[in-house]
């Protein structure tokens, strides 16, 4: 561990120091439109992005953004051809704010939140929420194995139901969110809120100063190493927004790196934001535009060393006896850094998914709990670092 944590001190130390280049291509998407909330999938293999005001949209061209998706080879240039995405769009403003690891869970803004009891049907959600005092946050929409979808409504605790649409990010491992506040006075920050159970976050806390400045910070994301935060600010000029980059310094959220601006190459628009990275691959994408209003370019990148994340390795779970667990009773699996024993990730366990993923440090063990529908711990297993991609199967013991 600690050499791990050496090289995490010495990374962020060079950040500085080196004269970094990142490369970028420009996307070349078949639209005349503003694009939005860009995000690649856990395999790097498809871009999504949302459309402004798009006549394809829902609600035509009155609604404000659609989530629409391209296929994207690695190595190569993502598809002209682009797809909508019926169940995650409403004709109401529909931006993408995660995706899980396994690709089954998906958390998209508020849009036209169904009250339809229907659970399981194909391209279509349901599900109504428990919880009639406090207007929900965003939603999140999970695709079972067999490719049905089903809408859990997402609450934050100490949240004023009368705030304005907030901007999300959810990590791979659905444990951490990190949104954006705008206060009274108009600069935004960040809050980090952690995951409680299926429909609901703990109360928001503000990041630390440096990290959060008197100007404003937007479009965070924090990698699948769990280290690395990416976010934009207009700290040295409120008419500019760049690309900045703070690391995790400790196993705690409450210590980080001093914020550096990433490299020319990648802040050279007056309005940089929305970097997004591929868990495994160098490559991401970045927002960059004229103006705030003016979103159109979006643009292919390839990092430079100092700004990568921690490499990872992937997990894949399969859940044996996944199928016997009755309908309404979800176990719970976790993900534990040994080093300190502190919960990295959180799945909730359906019997109609037997398939789970998480992302690893390489170099670092961990540890897989699972609970049973009581929170009593049923099954515990070390993970040990490996060079390579690991695969697992458990069989659920004891089923009820």
């Amino acid at each position: 561990m600690r050499k791990s944590l050496i090289g995490l001190v010495f990374s962020i130390g060079v950040l500085s120091t080196l004269n970094a280049q990142s490369t970028l291509q420009p996307i070349p998407l078949p639209i005349r439109e503003s694009v939005a909330a860009p995000f690649l999938s856990p395999k790097g293999d498809e871009l999504f992005f949302s459309i402004r005001n798009f006549p394809g949209n829902a609600g035509g061209v009155k609604d404000e953004a659609d989530i629409f998706k391209v296929k994207w080879k690695e190595g190569a240039m993502p598809d002209a051809e682009f797809f909508t995405i019926d169940v995650f769009n409403s004709s109401d403003k529909d931006v993408l704010y995660g995706i899980s690891a396994d690709a089954k869970a998906f958390y998209v803004s508020k849009g036209a939140l169904s009250s339809s009891q229907n659970q399981g049907t194909s391209l279509s959600v349901g599900g109504a929420s428990s919880f009639a005092k406090q207007e929900p946050a965003f939603r999140l929409i999970r695709v079972n194995d067999k490719e049905e979808a089903t809408e859990k409504e997402q609450i934050i605790e100490g949240w004023s139901t009368a705030l304005p649409q907030e901007e999300f990010f959810v990590s791979t491992h659905q444990h951490v969110l990190i949104m954006v506040h705008q206060d009274k006075g108009g600069a935004s920050d960040l809050y980090l809120s952690f995951r409680k159970d299926e429909e609901t976050w703990e109360e928001p806390v503000l990041l630390p100063a440096g990290i959060n400045s008197p100007a404003a910070e937007i479009s965070p994301f924090l990698a699948a190493d769990q280290r690395s935060l990416y976010f934009a600010s207009n700290r040295e000029n409120a008419t500019e927004f760049k690309l900045y980059l703070s690391r995790r310094i400790n196993e705690g959220w409450e210590d980080w790196s001093e914020p550096v601006q990433l490299d020319a190459a990648l802040n050279d628009a007056p309005y940089t934001t929305h970097l997004r990275i591929a868990p495994q691959h160098p490559s991401g994408v970045v927002l960059k535009a004229r103006s705030e209003r003016d979103r159109r370019y979006l643009f292919k990148v390839e990092l430079d060393q100092p700004f990568l994340p921690l490499p990872v390795n992937r997990l894949d779970i399969t859940l044996e006896a996944a199928k016997k667990i009755r309908r309404g009773r979800h176990y719970e699996l976790q993900l534990l850094w040994s080093g300190m024993e502190t919960l990295e990730g959180k799945a909730f366990i359906y019997p109609d998914q037997q398939n789970y993923a998480f992302f690893l440090r390489q170099e670092e063990a961990y540890t897989l709990r699972l609970l049973n529908h009581k929170g009593e711990l049923i099954l515990e297993k070390a993970i040990f670092p490996e060079e390579k991609n690991q695969s697992l199967v458990l069989e659920i013991p004891s089923i009820e």
